[in-house]
């Protein structure tokens, strides 16, 4: 899961897109100075940094009173003593006083112990500094360690806005980061004791933020034209002359700070309707060639800085001639690329930075800064001369000697051109057509009576002898607020997707009313008709008893004036009989609730096939959800100890081992109470429960139940669903922690369901995601997997719209490859591996709640299966290992004496060298892993992956399947590819019950990335996105090779997202294979699908 550093990072990306420049503390505690994001950072001897995470943010209190912003956490840094770190900022003048003070319950072993910020290699190499009021220039080329070290007084450093300075009495460090593959300087102001054995340590300092500087010149007599246009081509001009949707309106006029520079932008109400230089290019020749800008006395500076942009660019722009009042002139030439760039969806030059970006009707536009040095003599006059190529257009001018920060990173969009192009997402697929796979399923849902357990396989009751797997996706929140013209609809689009599940999910809080127990009749019924219409189609469902329900003031007795938080409320679950009771009131009301359109109730519907009782309420994290629930859990852990006459240990681990033996009495004894409620209600459906992160502890509570959930994701958004938003742009066949991170996760001999995993937008290679899930879970042998989600309310259903982070309805290529990994998942045709690693835990003794599995034993799932087995103590474990066990994995948890012939894995210490463990212990072919050239192949002969090139392949007898970066290529039995442009995910699939050699009709995806027209992203790697767009979808290019037998008379058409033929693709004949060209990009239209007919 996500650790302190990686959200470290994700708080600076945040604050560098934020606007303003007076300091604050933001809701994390980070200190925020004009653009840059300073956090108390703790570093252990093992120089691992940690600062905050979701488990901080539980813990903060943060207040503003009479200027002064505060803010407390409580330390929970693991292999820490407890601790505390207070935050004070305060106003004093035109300064803040900045305090942190930092103290632990017993002396903590720190290497570093700093309040600290990242500087971005492209803003501040070459940039400089002032410490102590010298100047100091952050270097252009990588130096490694430290390049400052030194007590200092006062740290100057340009920023966004103007510049920012600390003063104060502290040990200064400066760390290029370039050396550790990281595009950052780190500045590191150290506490007071910085590093040691530290029981309490504080830092003061005066913090201040400047506006930018410089002497904005008066272009008020020389500018021709308005940023508005009304009429275009009129040669009235405004702008470009290009009328009122292609125009620079939404400029606001005055004094405005830019990067650091001030430009005075002139408001043409004020000025005759002028407030822009518009110089002649090919497409104006009417526009002036020349202006001259007459500039008062006393104006001198190192630099000029111009805001300027061009339209129908080109390498040729013009000049800037600078005139001192001695006579003496410096003449400066301007070239597009260089200095300047188009106005339309502009990208940063290396004289040219994109300072300010906005959209109009037609596209993003935004203007350059570009700046030239001037002699140190004051300057007369500016002559701006166009060359009569490219059309430009001058909005300012600054004559200053500050240098402000100077970076190539400029905005991002994602409108048509090259790069992206409009695709056409339909919300229904066509009846009948190669993308229909509602002839997959088996209808009506229940046809076989219900889902039953056989040992750690599914089954129908009436059908025991065929084992059964789920792929589907969630609904969420008010999703199915639909009539029921809208619910057939939907409902027909999940069988044509090849979903066999729905899950009901975040519904508990929209179904109910005012009293949260008591049931909407309306809301109800449109739920049940829903449910109806997917069994209908052979759709099942699973959901949840407790979710989002949030209890009115007073449901809760004890509670009479305070609303509790759904976050609370599974908190206080475990350790409150009258939660429990309110709990148990709603079920009862939701599962004995008749369904008018079937005539049964849920709890004895075959439509249910699973259900995971609290979501997400692990008792050791919600434990921690609020100072109210840490409260009641401190006094229930209190008399626990009373009870059995025991005392709290001295020594931290003690505390640790005994508060969690607390944790797990507390929760198997509701955990059975909820049970035996569930079955009383007369609910037969399977059961599972804690279904969120991996570790030793859970597996044991998790071993009490029908099957085991877990969820996963890949690229999610970082602490908030809206934008702006960080996002990792990194593929999961190198990088990924998904699905690995899950893999132990499965107990053996109960079956295994992940009943959320998403690859989420904007990450460009989420179409990787679906087939990777299902060929991991077809290798590991688990049983359900339910993307998350298809929607989170009824407009996402019923509307044309742009996706969130996780949304399948409104994300073209997430909803093309999770149809591709429904297909290949369900079939059952990727094998399950035949070895299978297995960690053993003899009993729940002294397990700590919160402890995970190494990430880099879990990457064994690529390879094996994974998973472990519970003992209880006295039973000898070892009995219920599976048949295929090649080797046992010690985690040092309770690990039994063993003196059998498999080999043991040693996992007692984290590290990363385990799949290097594996293949020493010769338990699987040889082969399959090499760390040196990347490869990581599964032990069924079916999946390869190379980590380093980034691709991986999937076969089997009906589908065959790639991920191929530009300039890769790949063989498999049936196809070959060799991709040309773009990353992309190839997938030759059966669509007739044949193997792909027999087949007659074989459906291709050439699956690129879709992102929103007018997405924005804070630069070209994307990894920040500031604005999720507008319609339409725009796929990314893509161009490929293909072929295969040739077959008689094949034939190879084009598709729409509905399925539908756009048009044929040619074939050509060689040595007995078919060969084609696959663009996503075509005269007809872009598509990402083909229909191959062999007759």
């Amino acid at each position: 899961m996500q650790k302190f550093f990686c959200l470290f990072i994700l708080l600076l990306a945040g604050a560098l897109s934020a606007a303003g420049t007076a300091p604050r503390l933001n809701e994390f505690g980070a200190l925020e100075l004009d653009g840059t994001s300073w956090l108390v950072t703790f570093v252990n001897k093992s120089w691992t940094a940690f600062s905050y995470d979701g488990r901080w943010r539980d813990a903060v209190f943060h207040r503003r009173e009479g200027g002064t912003d505060s803010a407390a956490f409580r330390v929970t840094i693991p292999d820490f003593p407890a601790g505390e770190l207070k935050l004070a900022l305060t106003p004093e003048g035109e300064s803040f006083r900045y305090r942190a003070d930092v103290s632990f319950t017993e002396p903590a072993e720190l290497a570093s112990l700093s309040l600290e910020t990242r500087l971005p290699v492209k803003e501040y190499a070459g940039n400089t500094l002032k410490i102590d009021g010298k100047p100091f220039m952050l270097p252009r080329e990588e130096q490694k360690g430290l390049i400052v070290h030194r007590r200092a007084a006062m740290l100057e450093i340009p920023a966004r806005n103007g510049w920012i300075s600390l003063r104060g009495d502290f040990e200064l460090h400066i760390q290029d980061n370039r050396a550790y593959k990281l595009p950052s300087y780190t500045v590191r102001i150290r506490l007071t004791p910085g590093f040691g054995r530290i029981t309490a340590a504080s830092l003061a300092l005066t913090v201040r933020c400047g506006e930018g500087k410089g002497i904005p010149l008066d272009l008020r007599r020389v500018v021709n034209a308005g940023f508005a246009d009304d009429v275009a081509g009129d040669g009235k001009g405004g702008w470009t002359d290009q009328g009122p949707e292609n125009d620079l309106r939404m400029l606001t006029p005055g004094r405005q700070v830019m990067k650091g520079i001030t430009f005075d932008v002139i408001d043409p109400a004020k000025n005759g309707g002028r407030s822009c230089i518009m110089l002649a290019g090919g497409a104006r020749p009417d526009f002036p060639y020349s202006a001259v800008c007459e500039v008062p006395e006393n104006v001198s500076g190192t630099t000029l800085y111009l805001l300027h942009a061009i339209a129908w660019p080109g390498p040729q722009v013009g000049s800037v001639k600078v005139t001192y009042r001695d006579g003496s002139a410096d003449t400066f030439e301007v070239r597009g690329g260089r200095e300047v760039g188009n106005w339309w969806a502009p990208v940063s030059c290396s004289n040219g930075e994109v300072v300010w970006a906005a959209e109009n009707v037609l596209a993003y536009v935004g203007l350059f800064r570009s700046r030239f040095a001037l002699r140190p003599l004051p300057v007369a006059r500016v002559e701006f001369r166009s060359a009569r190529k490219s059309v430009w257009g001058i909005v300012g001018a600054t004559v200053s000697d500050w240098e402000a920060p100077r970076s190539e990173v400029a905005p991002y969009f994602i409108v048509a051109g090259d790069e992206w192009r409009e695709i056409p997402f339909y919300k229904e697929i066509e009846k009948g057509s190669i993308l229909d796979f509602s002839d997959t399923l088996d209808a009506p849902a229940g046809k076989y009576g219900p889902l039953v357990r056989r040992g750690d396989k599914l089954v129908f009751r009436d059908r025991p002898e065929t084992p059964v797997r789920f792929y589907g996706t969630n609904i969420s929140g008010t999703s199915f607020y639909l009539d029921k013209a809208q619910a057939d609809r939907f409902a027909d689009r999940m069988a044509a997707c090849g979903f066999n599940q729905i899950r009901i999910h975040h519904h508990d809080e929209p179904l109910t009313d005012t009293v949260s127990t008591r049931l909407q009749p309306e809301r109800m019924d449109q739920l049940e008709y829903l449910i109806a219409a997917l069994k209908k189609r052979g759709i099942y469902v699973s959901t949840d008893l407790y979710v989002s329900r949030v209890p009115g003031r007073g449901e809760i007795p004890e509670f009479p004036d305070r609303v509790i938080a759904y976050g609370e409320y599974k908190g206080l679950f475990w350790i409150m009989d009258s939660v429990f009771e309110n709990w148990k009131e709603y079920c009862r009301a939701f599962l004995n609730h008749v369904n008018p359109y079937t005539g049964l109730a849920l709890k004895d519907d075959p439509v249910l096939i699973s259900i995971n009782i609290i979501n997400e309420g692990n008792i050791d994290k919600t434990a921690e959800a609020s100072p109210l629930v840490r409260e009641h859990y401190r006094k229930a852990y209190l008399e626990w100890l009373a009870a059995k006459k025991l005392r709290e240990p001295d020594d931290r681990d003690g505390r640790q081992r005994l508060f969690s033996a607390f944790l797990l009495e507390t929760y198997r004894r509701r955990s059975r109470q909820m049970v035996e409620f569930v079955r009383e209600q007369g609910v037969t459906c399977i059961l599972a429960d804690s279904n969120m992160l991996t570790g030793p502890m859970l597996s044991v509570m998790r071993s009490g139940y029908d099957f085991v959930d877990n969820h996963v994701y890949w690229a999610g958004p970082s602490g908030t669903y809206d934008v702006p938003s960080a996002c990792s742009q990194r593929s999961a066949v190198s990088h990924g922690t998904s699905p690995d991170e899950i893999f132990l996760t499965r107990l053996f001999g109960k079956p295994f369901s992940v009943s959320e995993f998403d690859f989420c937008k904007p990450n460009v290679f989420r179409a990787e995601g679906p087939l990777m899930m299902a060929s991991y879970a077809g290798l590991q042998g688990w049983d359900m997997l339910c993307q998350f989600a298809w929607s989170h309310w009824n407009g996402d259903i019923t509307k044309d719209l742009v996706a969130n982070h996780f949304n399948i309805a409104n994300d073209c290529v997430k909803a093309l490859s999770n149809q591709l990994g429904a297909a290949l998942f369900r079939s059952g045709s990727v094998r399950p591996a035949p070895a299978a690693l297995v960690t053993v835990i003899g009993s729940a003794d002294g397990l700590i709640a919160g402890q995970e599995y190494s990430m880099s034993l879990s990457r064994l799932g690529r390879v094996v299966r994974l998973g472990g087995i519970v003992g209880n103590g006295t039973d000898d474990p070892m009995k219920s290992l599976p048949p295929d066990t090649v080797a046992l994995i010690d985690t040092g948890d309770n690990f039994p004496e063993y003196r059998g012939k498999l080999p043991v894995l040693d996992a007692r210490r984290k590290g990363n060298d385990f799949l290097a463990k594996l293949k020493a212990l010769r338990v699987v072919p040889d082969d399959l892993i090499d760390l040196d050239s990347g490869r990581l192949d599964g032990a069924n002969g079916q999946i390869f992956s190379n980590t380093r090139k980034q691709t991986f392949s999937v076969l089997t007898p009906e589908c065959e399947a790639f991920i191929l970066p530009s300039g890769e290529n790949w063989s498999g039995k049936f196809w070959q590819v060799r991709n040309l442009k773009g990353r992309g995910v190839f997938a030759a699939l059966s669509r007739d019950g044949r193997p792909l050699a027999e087949s007659r009709r074989i459906l291709l995806f050439h699956l690129t990335d879709t992102q929103a027209f007018k997405a924005k992203f804070s630069s070209p790697e994307m990894t920040l996105i500031e604005r999720w767009g507008q319609l339409p979808h725009m796929a990314a290019a893509g161009t490929a090779e293909v072929s295969f037998p040739a077959g008689e008379g094949a034939e190879l058409y084009a598709l729409d997202t509905a399925g539908r033929r756009l048009a044929p693709v040619p074939l050509t004949l060689r040595e007995g294979r078919v060969s084609a060209r696959l663009n996503v990009f075509n005269p007809f239209g872009q598509t990402m699908l083909y229909e191959l007919v062999r007759k």
